[in-house]
């Protein structure tokens, strides 16, 4: 088969266009989201939110509403109800998170064994981005959409209490408040990423891009920038690679993802190591 075949065959799919749009706008939000969830060090957040739609994704697939609005509702409850319990600071962070997301993973799972259908929801737990429609591509844009236009009305507030927290708070920048809106776009980023990857890896697409663009660049616009080009190699790569070995997509993603990451430690490592050293 030529090269170009290679690439240009699946194409000739809708369903695998379909996939492939709604990649490219997936790596438009995860992209900027993981840089932030990196610097603030939300990973474990980010990890939590991916659990804490399971009741929402339960109700909207048993009672027929559109999954991605139903997971977004749950999603944002999450990510305000952890703003609550933290917020007189008696409860700390990692605590909130713990108690939000074990209380509302089991509420799902409790959910879902109630009906005895398990099976039924398993693609949404390891995900299909193979089986979006027209319609999740739109719902897609319209997150994108509201995720960058936040980031950009918000952007030299959110660089600087990032960057420095401490300082952002002395000048009298609400801190608190723009630490909640991160965890709410993290969460819109959560649910748009759980149709390609599912639930149990959209954690490492919203950590593992921020991550590589971490160790390439220092400065803010540079990481999304290559934190977005990593996510759209990873997703671009993944879905040819599972289409021509017949394996799934969300896993290839996220593994092409993770050697993008490796390769680039490595680069850094081996940089490190044959730089002169100034005496």
């Amino acid at each position: 088969m030529p090269v170009i075949d290679w690439f240009t065959q699946p194409l000739g799919f809708a369903f695998f266009r379909n996939a492939f749009f709604a990649s490219l706008i997936l790596c438009v939000i995860c992209g900027p989201i993981a840089v932030y969830v990196v610097l603030r060090r939300m990973s474990f957040l980010a990890g939590a939110l991916c659990h804490t739609i399971l009741p929402g994704i339960a109700f909207g697939y048993f009672h027929q509403i559109n999954l991605f609005l139903c997971a977004l509702v749950s999603g944002v409850a999450a990510a305000l109800g952890i703003s609550v319990i933290t917020q007189d600071g008696r409860v700390k962070e990692d605590a909130a998170i713990g108690i939000v997301f074990t209380g509302m993973f089991a509420l799902g799972i409790i959910y879902i064994s109630a009906r005895q259908s398990f099976r039924d929801l398993s693609s949404i737990l390891f995900g299909n981005i193979l089986a979006v429609t027209p319609q999740d591509i739109l719902l897609l844009g319209m997150n994108a959409i509201f995720i960058l236009v936040n980031i950009i009305i918000f952007h030299k507030e959110l660089m600087l209490s990032t960057m420095d927290p401490g300082y952002a708070k002395s000048i009298g920048m609400p801190v608190e408040k723009l630490r909640l809106l991160v965890t709410v776009l993290v969460a819109f980023a959560v649910v748009s990423a759980i149709q390609a990857v599912g639930v149990i890896l959209t954690a490492a697409l919203l950590i593992t891009p921020g991550s590589t663009a971490g160790l390439l660049s220092r400065r803010l616009i540079p990481m999304m920038l290559v934190s977005v080009l990593v996510a759209c190699i990873s997703s671009i790569c993944g879905l040819l690679i599972s289409w021509h070995l017949d394996i799934s997509a969300g896993p290839a993603i996220v593994i092409t993802a993770t050697l993008i990451f490796l390769l680039a430690q490595a680069g850094v490592s081996i940089r490190r190591a044959l730089k002169p050293r100034v005496t």
